[in-house]
């Protein structure tokens, strides 16, 4: 196969591929602080005494795990205005969908971090008088965080790689804005490359850092 490469397409559209990896980034930092916010509910669920609650958790992480993401972007652009008579922006259903599907797994994360600390130091501080929220924020939660900062980095990279499927429902992220300039330049293998390596460029100082910290941790 006599291919000719010419990357010259890339050079005349870079102001589309740096506006595309903007959205990309915005959407994958939006759907990160929900997500977060949201699997640290649930995973203070997870960890609850009660049945009921702790099954509602469970419930919730095993279903959007089991869903694939598409399907649930899908739903909530077109089922949930169906449903409820409101129009819903596409920017705002994929950051909605984002941040369900990935507290599902950030859920785990967080439930594990958690349960690694020693169940002394809760009883403790519950001991000296500080309530079990109390205790939780101030002693078990930021030993936590440090010992989950290379695992929440690495879903930052999952997130990012998610936010493709954001083109499905036309958001100009970094996969729309190429389709759009390979149906002007009939380059796709050219503009797939350099979408490709607009996911590195963003993704792979994170997975180093993400490195560095679990190296640290196992090392001390």
């Amino acid at each position: 196969m006599n291919y000719t490469w010419d990357f010259s397409v890339i050079i005349k559209y870079w102001k589309a591929f740096v506006y595309g990896l903007m959205v990309t980034y915005q959407l994958t930092l939006w759907s990160l602080v929900f997500s977060t916010i949201i699997a640290l509910v649930m995973s203070f669920m997870a960890i609850s005494n009660m049945r009921i609650i702790k099954g509602i958790s469970k419930f919730y992480v095993e279903l959007f795990r089991t869903i694939p993401s598409l399907v649930t972007l899908i739903w909530i652009y077109y089922a949930l205005p169906a449903l409820f008579g409101f129009a819903l922006e596409a920017q705002i259903a994929v950051i909605i969908g984002l941040s369900i599907c990935q507290s599902a797994y950030t859920t785990e994360v967080f439930r594990a971090g958690i349960e690694s600390i020693p169940r002394g130091q809760m009883e403790s501080a519950r001991s000296v008088g500080m309530s079990h929220f109390l205790a939780m924020r101030r002693i078990i939660l930021p030993q936590a965080v440090r010992i989950l900062i290379p695992a929440l980095m690495n879903e930052f990279v999952g997130l990012l790689r998610w936010t493709s499927l954001a083109s499905v429902l036309g958001v100009a992220e970094v996969i729309q804005r190429s389709n759009g300039i390979i149906a002007s330049t009939y380059r796709p293998l050219e503009v797939y490359s350099a979408a490709a390596l607009s996911y590195i460029v963003v993704a792979l100082p994170v997975t180093q850092v993400a490195r560095r910290f679990e190296k640290r941790r196992k090392t001390k």
